[in-house]
């Protein structure tokens, strides 16, 4: 169903808290998975070089592995805004954006604990421009998790609440209908 379906059928013009704090998140989700996407396809051969470099990634995987990555990131942000008008979009960019940060985030995990590589990170983005170390790039990483994972829990209390409010609407029309049917029973 989609969001001017459920804001007709629930009679909300404005938007409530919960709603606005989810819409900034994807909007703020979407545009660092969009300018992060984009800059490692625009300097791909940096990035590919930076994949090469490490040590749990095996050499011949880097150059796949560079376009898959900002492709994906990017299509994920799409996804994420397209999710605005078509709510099954943004349910599946925002699992597929977990999905990815948790594949980031037990990577990095790897090369803290296992590999304990004292390189810094060569992975291009925001990252770059801070200079992190493996160790303050995998709490980055735990951190935007966590606010992904909060932003699926805001989705999907958006939908409970409106699919709840629908069958509460259903409910009351069926006994007004019994109502209307048999008036004698009250």
């Amino acid at each position: 169903m989609k969001s001017a379906q459920l804001t007709q059928i629930i009679g909300q013009d404005k938007m409530t808290t919960r709603e606005l704090v989810f819409s900034v998140l994807a909007i703020l989700m979407a545009l660092l998975f969009l300018l992060v996407g984009i800059e490692k396809l625009w300097d791909y051969a940096k990035f590919r070089d930076g994949l090469k470099g490490a040590s749990i990634i095996p050499e011949i995987l880097a150059p796949v592995l560079a376009r898959l990555l900002g492709g994906g990131m990017v299509m994920i942000a799409v996804s994420l805004f397209a999710g605005f008008w078509y709510p099954r979009w943004m349910n599946r960019g925002l699992w597929a954006y977990l999905g990815l940060m948790t594949l980031f985030t037990f990577y990095l995990l790897l090369v803290v604990t296992v590999f304990k590589d004292d390189q810094p990170c060569r992975c291009l983005g925001i990252y770059e421009l801070w200079s992190l170390s493996w160790l303050q790039h995998f709490w980055l990483d735990v951190g935007i998790t966590m606010v992904v994972l909060v932003t699926i829990g805001l989705y999907y209390l958006y939908i409970i609440y409106a699919w709840l409010y629908v069958q509460t609407v259903r409910f009351q029309k069926y006994l007004l209908q019994q109502i209307e049917r048999k008036p004698e029973a009250l």
